[in-house]
């Protein structure tokens, strides 16, 4: 059981994002891109993230059991038609952005994302298919770089986390003629 409702949280996730990119793409006008510094190829990017997305909720449904009808087309993004309704899988819903701007959107994108990478890598171990956890996976880690673009696109650094330095460990006797490492401290982590 515990396969099936991850496995439809991560679908929800996916066609969540789908949604939530077209949507960005084609409900913001260029010079509203143009006033937070996008120009058309950033426009284009989440276009293609959003294509990305078609070919994660295809994996996930086919795993759950549903057959994808075709492949995308930017008009079925806001219906439940881009997937024949089969077995355990979830449906897409019609969503309501909560944003009037394009720095707004920026921002609930990168939760977005975030919620997602965040919620599959806690439950990727329990899966029962090994395959399975495999392709979700692969489908966090393109998430994750989602992520990285929309901090770059508000102007903040890409990587969220900063991990204190717990390297090298204290060496309490080095081998004869070994090679010395100098520890040396990273700068201070700040940030979102």
């Amino acid at each position: 059981m515990l396969t099936i409702t991850s496995q439809n949280l991560a679908l929800y996730q996916e066609l969540l994002k789908l949604d939530l990119f077209h949507y960005g793409a084609t409900n913001f006008s260029r010079e509203e891109f143009q006033e937070v510094g996008m120009n058309d190829d950033d426009v284009y990017l989440l276009q293609y993230m959003a294509d990305q997305e078609v070919g994660h909720a295809t994996a996930i449904a086919n795993m759950l059991g549903r057959t994808c009808l075709d492949t995308h087309v930017a008009s079925v993004c806001n219906t439940c038609s881009l997937f024949r309704i089969a077995n355990n899988a979830s449906r897409s819903c019609e969503y309501a952005f909560p944003n009037q701007t394009v720095k707004e959107y920026l921002q609930f994108s990168e939760l977005v994302t975030r919620f997602g990478e965040a919620g599959a890598y806690g439950f990727l171990e329990h899966l029962n298919s090994r395959d399975a956890a495999q392709i979700l996976l692969q489908s966090i880690t393109i998430g994750a770089r989602q992520e990285m673009i929309f901090r770059q696109f508000q102007g903040i650094f890409p990587m969220p986390v900063c991990i204190p330095s717990l390297w090298p460990y204290p060496c309490a006797e080095s081998p004869p003629r070994s090679t010395g490492l100098t520890r040396r401290s990273p700068r201070a982590c700040s940030g979102r």
